[in-house]
């Protein structure tokens, strides 16, 4: 991800929620957003909740999770462990004062590379209607010197 001005998201994608012709650099080369970092994952349900938290702690505004729709994952759950995580991660999220819609999560049939750009336009309209991360905001004040020491 770069560090510019624009928001940083990353995107998440199981690899059987794509239409099958729809590759790692197809999904580069969709140009929905230059600030946006898509990855391919085997499952939404490898996902560590950890990694998620991890990805806003380093910076990132906003984080997306694209995969099959319920009852249809090849892995038998992967999608309602994602959906699970992503609750437990909201409320975290939540509890810790940043807004827990900054992570999303879309669950539907094989996108082709129209629907996969409309779930990209949409997420990305939130995420720059919430701005820059909480957590990220938080870092650029600056604690006063004298009072570094006390804490």
């Amino acid at each position: 991800m770069s560090e510019r001005e624009g928001l940083q998201v990353r995107v998440f994608v199981c690899r059987n929620a794509v239409a099958d012709r729809l590759e790692r650099e197809a999904l580069r080369e969709l140009g929905v957003a230059e600030e946006s970092h898509l990855e391919l994952v085997p499952c939404l349900g490898k996902i560590d909740p950890r990694y998620l938290l991890k990805a806003f702690e380093g910076g990132c505004d906003a984080i997306c999770l694209i995969g099959c729709p319920i009852g249809k994952c090849r892995t038998m759950d992967g999608n309602l462990r994602a959906r699970s995580r992503v609750a437990f991660v909201r409320g975290i999220l939540d509890e810790t004062g940043i807004n827990g819609q900054r992570l999303s999560l879309f669950l539907g049939e094989p996108m082709d590379e129209n629907a996969l750009q409309e779930v990209m336009g949409e997420f990305l309209e939130t995420a720059r209607s919430l701005g820059p991360s909480e957590l990220k905001i938080r870092k650029e004040v600056e604690i006063p010197k004298g009072r570094a020491a006390n804490l």
